[in-house]
């Protein structure tokens, strides 16, 4: 983060300059341009000014009054006083640019700074290490343990209210490729990125892209007014709700998921909400192409890449990092499949996690998500605000698909009693891709 320099310049010295007819030759009109050596910066007045040396008059400095001039020199006597009024209208002008609060040199001129410069918020502090998570995202499957990462100072500050027309609903069909509408995010912006995939979810859920897991027993996704609804409720045993980028699935032969969207590296971005309560465990994030397509199976020739680029609320277990305060992100190696060893095709996973919390912002109400995806980097943000960054895995660099989830938590210690419902609601979604 860059805070703007305070910069404190000297002032002119604006003590009074000596004024002629006092004994002293007169100081050059500041700003005048210098003459040509042998001349002089008073009108008629030295070498080179056409009067003759014999005839030139008395110097103001040694009569007591322009009265006591010579007679023959009135033309002098005038240019000398008009000299005299251009040297104090000079003084007069330095002395109010130096007063002016519009001025660089004015001691009542405050420092601007960087306006765009972003601010920490206050008592904000890094976490040192991360605390293990205490759910997954996969339904009753084991905790692993988080691995501890290299402390990262948190720069965001709290994003601006949504501007005027970005309500729900507005934009294109579902689906809608290049979308018109979608201005460039911040972050990508003049780096040569393009629309690849943009549902503004106006027309209903497109059939061929949205489709729930084949295990979980997730509600379906819902879509009405302009956003996309996924529900967890008591009703259905508080299984999670789910809804991916995978299409439907074709159980009858190869390939499982042939209208499949996914994609390899990008910018990843979505517009939602969630609901606000401590059993809250919201995540929108990219998975595996190759894993789904394999499932129930393994595909060893990759490992099982994940990149969750906001799973709020997962650390609350101990009750302390409910997911309207706290952001947690996570990049896996090779996310765990359940299997009886836990391990996918026998490797141990490893994961990559930032968390910190946002006093003052609700991250559960309307916000941007976004995350870019390079060779070298995989960095996160909200509101167009960057938030972390983390250097990829060697099996990350394969394409991922979309996926949104909304569950409970398995546990919230101290807290009140699960309510009836829990709901994700997304207005919209875009992938960019150069």
């Amino acid at each position: 983060m860059t805070f703007a320099n305070s910069t404190t310049e000297e002032r002119p010295d604006l003590r009074r300059q000596p004024v002629p007819g006092a004994g002293e030759e007169p100081s050059a009109t500041p700003g005048a341009p210098a003459g040509p050596p042998g001349s002089s910066s008073r009108d008629g007045d030295g070498p080179g000014d056409g009067v003759p040396p014999g005839d030139r008059p008395v110097p103001l400095g040694e009569a007591d009054t322009v009265e006591d001039l010579p007679a023959a020199a009135p033309a002098t006597a005038r240019r000398r006083r008009r000299l005299l009024i251009v040297v104090v209208l000079v003084v007069v002008a330095l002395v109010a640019l130096a007063v002016s609060p519009l001025s660089p040199f004015s001691p009542f001129a405050g420092d601007p700074g960087d306006e765009h410069a972003r601010v920490p918020v206050e008592g904000r502090s890094a976490p040192t290490t991360v605390p293990q998570a205490t759910d997954r995202k996969y339904p009753e499957a084991p905790v692993a343990p988080a691995v501890p990462v290299p402390e990262v100072p948190p720069t965001t500050v709290a994003p601006p209210p949504p501007a005027p027309g970005t309500e729900p609903g507005a934009g294109p069909a579902p689906g809608t490729p290049g979308a018109p509408s979608a201005p460039t995010p911040g972050p990508i912006a003049g780096a040569g990125y393009q629309v690849a995939y943009a549902d503004e979810f106006a027309g209903g859920l497109d059939g061929a892209v949205w489709e729930t897991a084949p295990f979980g027993g997730s509600l379906p996704a819902e879509v009405s007014g302009g956003t996309m609804t996924l529900r967890t409720s008591a009703s259905n045993g508080h299984a999670w709700g789910h809804v991916a980028s995978t299409g439907a699935r074709n159980d009858e032969g190869e390939p499982s998921y042939p209208f499949a969207r996914a994609w390899e590296q990008g910018y990843f971005e979505a517009r939602l909400r969630y609901t606000d309560d401590e059993w809250s465990w919201p995540a929108f994030w990219l998975f595996s192409m190759a894993k789904s397509e394999a499932w129930p199976g393994e595909d060893c020739a990759q490992l099982n890449s994940e990149w969750d680029i906001m799973e709020n609320g997962v650390q609350n277990g101990p009750g302390l990092r409910p997911a309207g305060d706290w952001y947690f992100t996570a990049l896996h190696r090779n996310t765990s499949d359940n299997s009886a060893d836990d391990r996918y095709c026998g490797v141990e996973d490893e994961t990559r996690t930032f968390s910190t919390d946002f006093p003052g912002v609700d991250l559960s109400a309307w916000h941007t998500w976004g995350a870019r995806w390079t060779d070298d980097q995989l960095c996160t943000y909200l509101d167009d605000v960057e938030i972390q960054c983390s250097e990829p895995y060697d099996s990350t660099s394969q394409p991922m698909h979309l996926v949104f989830t909304m569950q409970y938590l398995s546990r919230c210690d101290g807290c009140p009693a699960r309510p009836p419902e829990l709901e994700m609601e997304v207005d919209w979604v875009r992938v960019w891709q150069r």
